[in-house]
């Protein structure tokens, strides 16, 4: 996660006046208030050092007290919510120079340091989204059906792609006899997105996926799956169980998105999900699928649109320092000062804690 944050290291700069240490438990006197920390959340804050990461952090609190990794990682999560809360940290570079250049590639950072870098493509093609231009790998012949479905929006192949891919298709061919089946794929770096039985769904999930990094400055995108029932609809973060999650949510009368990207529109209280350039050739991607079927029944995925904004929803605490920590990762820290989009997100639309189908459902039903 590329969050930095930044806290002890900067204390003139969010107005810190005193800070007293006794036995690792800090007191932060701060704008005329005072803020206890236990010793957790102080070794939490003195690491704010403005190059530390969310994941860094959990990394740090793992080796520390000898807990799980998953463990370590909510609980930063939840202290770190709290404490941008509190204003005793902050996200490193919000305060960008106007107009600074934003960066043409966009390159994901990797969420499974352990995974390696992932499969290789035999080619790729450059698809430019707005500001950036995005690398998708896949064999020859997919290739080409993706550079058809893009249209205008391809602007180059490398036939011969030495960086990794930003985000890669794989598409076993379907199997002849009974046996291991080996679901299609979508991956980013080593991380595997998405997996089905259909090549198409991951064919179309790939192009969603490159369009939603063409946001307009008003919107906020943000690495969160769409749960909904076509109307109405949460936000949060992907389950890490999804095909499990997706069944579970078709038995309450939801689906799920196939993206781990959305656009949230603040002030009219949508979702986006799904593309919305017009000039997509999406018959392709059906030719270039018809072969690789597998069969098999599995939930079918979120039909693109616009859905009503019920709530965004997330495991720890309901703070926007949650929202950030879950499903922040895939901002671009330019000069557009994400947080405080995701600040202001947090003032206009409910967050509410809990991501079980269950409940979800009855938040739409009720909202």
């Amino acid at each position: 996660m590329t969050t930095n944050l930044s806290g002890a290291t900067a204390p003139r700069a969010l107005g810190i006046e005193e800070v007293v240490v006794v036995d690792g438990a800090a007191v932060v006197y701060r704008a005329g208030s005072v803020h206890a920390l236990n010793p957790t959340a102080t070794l939490i804050w003195e690491s704010c050092d403005g190059e530390v990461t969310l994941d860094g952090l959990a990394d740090e609190l793992a080796a520390s007290f000898g807990i799980e990794r998953a463990a370590a990682r909510r609980d930063v999560i939840d202290v770190a919510g709290e404490l941008l809360t509190r204003g005793l940290i902050a996200v490193a570079g919000v305060r960008g120079t106007p107009g600074a250049e934003v960066s043409p590639v966009f390159q994901p950072s990797s969420a499974c340091s352990g995974c390696g870098e992932g499969p290789t493509y035999e080619r790729q093609l450059v698809v430019e989204s707005g500001a950036i231009r995005l690398s998708v790998g896949a064999d020859g012949a997919i290739v080409d059906a993706l550079a058809t479905a893009f249209g205008p929006h391809a602007v180059a192949l490398l036939e011969q792609p030495r960086e990794r891919a930003s985000y890669g298709v794989v598409l076993p061919a379907a199997p002849r006899h009974s046996g291991v089946m080996e679901l299609s794929r979508l991956h980013r770096g080593p991380d595997v997105l998405l997996t089905s039985r259909d090549p198409e769904r991951i064919l179309r999930a790939v192009v969603a996926q490159v369009a939603l990094h063409d946001v307009a400055p008003s919107r906020l995108r943000l690495d969160a799956v769409v749960v909904g029932d076509g109307v109405r609809a949460v936000v949060m973060a992907a389950p890490a169980h999804r095909n499990a999650y997706a069944r579970e949510a078709a038995r309450h009368g939801l689906s799920l998105s196939d993206t781990t990207a959305i656009a949230l529109d603040v002030e009219s209280g949508t979702v986006i999900h799904g593309p919305e350039w017009n000039d997509l050739d999406l018959a392709a991607l059906s030719r270039i699928a018809d072969d690789r079927r597998h069969l098999g029944a599995e939930p079918g995925p979120l039909p693109w649109g616009r859905m009503e904004l019920v709530a965004i929803v997330v495991e720890g605490p309901a703070n926007a320092g949650s929202v950030l920590g879950e499903m922040g990762g895939g901002i671009a820290w330019d000069d557009a000062t994400p947080l405080r989009s995701i600040l202001d997100a947090a003032r206009a639309v409910p967050l509410r804690s809990g991501v079980e189908p269950g409940q979800i459902a009855a938040w739409l039903q009720n909202p």
